[in-house]
């Protein structure tokens, strides 16, 4: 039997936690044995029911920095205990540590997984995990990415262009977030946006999503449309500094803050655009999930191009005004059509999206790595 092992920072929503919930739960596990190990944030997380359906053990293991030898003594004894034949870490630069251990353990296969193109902290932590690219190269048996420039970003050109770098795509079940107009007459009707013009944006509370900009953009926005509405989904440590910023600006009639949802996938239908003017990202599962309902979308140049599926996605200088991405979003609104909408899903399948499709492909990888490297 096949015993995998995910490492992540989290599976509290989307993002990493997402993606790895996207996967499994499209891959036949009939013959594998599959756990997942997280941070210790002090609560039971978002997916965690989820992973439980899928008979995966979730295991927490408390990080800080007064307890990291800890943290990493337990991180070995789960390795230890599960005999594991693959540990696929998602961690970036910090995954040389993880897959260190597994190593030393005996695991043949050891995976490590970029989601991101830019690192944003400290000059001392980028530092850090740039003294251990080198390492954890030797370490990882397999180079993976969420796209090419995050391949790029931990591994470096002549990885990332060379059939040595795996792309995991950030694939979602097309046909759940196939666009549904009974389903956006519903939801409309029932949070109230009948006749209104629906900008929508679905990402944590966190400075990445640069949500501060986003409240401006929307603000511009409502010059051009006093009807418009904007909806936000996710939870996060601004949260309430962006509730402060809305009621600054006298936007909280206009403003729906939806908090953590189970239903995206039936939301996105009632949304008439969807914005993302992010810092940075890899390549974020809902523009994606956005795509596939046919949304028309506007992504900031920082997230990667690959991210680009559908020929009306736009993609915005995020050094441009919010007046100016205000009138591209309006230019997109008034260009949209719900039929174009219902057609969308081709592009996503052909285009490598189709979670069945990339989750049989990710665990026939495992299966031939495992035969090839226990051979030698």
């Amino acid at each position: 039997m096949l015993r995998v092992l995910h490492i992540a920072p989290g599976i509290d929503g989307g993002g990493v936690g997402g993606v790895i919930y996207n996967y499994l739960s499209h891959m036949d596990l009939s013959n594998a044995h599959v756990e997942v190990l997280v941070r210790d944030y002090g609560h039971r997380q978002f997916l965690h029911d989820r992973f439980d359906e899928l008979n995966i053990n979730v295991h927490y293991v408390i990080q800080r920095k007064e307890n990291i030898i800890e943290h990493f003594r337990s991180v070995r004894e789960i390795i230890r205990l599960g005999n594991f034949d693959v540990v696929h870490c998602h961690d970036q630069n910090w995954s040389y540590v993880y897959l260190k251990i597994a190593k030393e353990l005996g695991v043949p296969v050891r995976i490590a997984h970029s989601h991101l193109t830019v690192q944003t902290s400290g000059k001392l932590k980028i530092a850090i995990l740039d003294l251990l690219t080198p390492a954890l190269k030797r370490t990882a048996t397999g180079y993976f990415a969420c796209g090419v420039a995050a391949g790029a970003y931990m591994w470096g050109d002549q990885i990332a262009h060379s059939d040595k770098l795996y792309v995991m795509n950030n694939a979602v079940d097309v046909e759940v977030f196939r666009f549904d107009l009974e389903q956006r007459i519903r939801y409309r009707n029932e949070l109230g946006l009948e006749n209104k013009t629906v900008i929508g944006h679905i990402g944590r509370f966190n400075e990445q999503k640069n949500h501060k900009f986003l409240i401006d953009i929307f603000e511009e926005y409502t010059k051009l449309d006093s009807e418009a509405v904007l909806v936000l989904v996710g939870i996060g440590e601004l949260e309430d500094q962006i509730r402060d910023l809305v009621k600054r600006k006298d936007l909280e009639d206009k403003v729906m803050f939806l908090g953590q949802r189970t239903d995206v996938a039936k939301l996105y239908n009632a949304y008439d655009v969807f914005v993302l003017p992010s810092l940075y990202e890899g390549l974020p599962v809902v523009g994606i999930e956005a795509q596939a309902n046919g949304l028309p979308c506007c992504f900031s140049d920082t997230i990667s191009d690959e991210v680009v599926v559908l020929p009306s996605t736009r993609v915005i200088k995020l050094a441009d005004s919010a007046k100016q991405w205000a009138a591209s979003l309006a230019e997109q609104v008034e260009s949209q059509t719900l039929k174009e909408r219902e057609n969308a899903v081709s592009y996503l399948i052909n285009s490598g999206y189709s979670i069945d499709k990339e989750a049989e492909k990710l665990k026939r990888y495992y299966i031939d790595e495992v035969k090839k490297r226990k051979r030698k």
